[in-house]
């Protein structure tokens, strides 16, 4: 009986490094996108107008963290982790 090599990747590691890179790219993307939204509103607050960008930045990871509760809830809901990819029950 021939033993694996111990460089061989099982089938479950390479589904956890997609579904690791697919959960970073949602959640860099979403961060990227609200950023500017964050700086845009952030003077429109009273008492925000000497803001500092750091601020929006740490709303906007928070807003990324909204994003990826969305993914997992579409994942819960219909059973797939590519629900996004190709919408639809």
């Amino acid at each position: 009986m021939q033993r694996p090599s111990p460089d061989a990747e099982s089938p479950y590691s390479s589904y956890w490094r997609q579904l690791g890179g697919t959960v970073a790219a949602i959640f860099v993307v979403a961060v990227l996108g609200n950023y500017p939204w964050e700086l845009a509103q952030a003077p429109l607050y009273a008492g925000m107008e000497s803001f500092r960008g750091w601020h929006c930045f740490v709303t906007s990871l928070g807003d990324g963290l909204l994003v990826l509760g969305i993914f997992a809830a579409g994942w819960i809901a219909l059973g797939r982790q590519t629900w996004f990819v190709h919408p639809g029950i």
